[in-house]
């Protein structure tokens, strides 16, 4: 995952696969729950791609990782 300068994705990667570039962001959310026993804290993507396509990924805010959603 690289962000732009808006600190959006900018260009997504799935493993095995060249980078891909994100040509729109559609919407994003952050989720905060689970506070009182493990805690889960994600800010979450829309993306579109350039080449096509549409997928949801997302950040572990506490981890600080990059996930795409199936």
């Amino acid at each position: 995952m690289r962000l732009g300068s808006d600190d959006l994705p900018a260009f997504v990667r799935f493993p095995g696969r060249p980078a891909r570039k994100v040509a729109a962001v559609r919407e994003s959310w952050r989720i905060d729950d689970e506070w009182w026993r493990d805690p889960i804290s994600r800010r979450y993507f829309e993306v579109v791609l350039n080449e096509g396509g549409q997928f949801v990924i997302y950040r572990d805010l506490l981890t600080g990782e990059w996930f795409a959603q199936r």
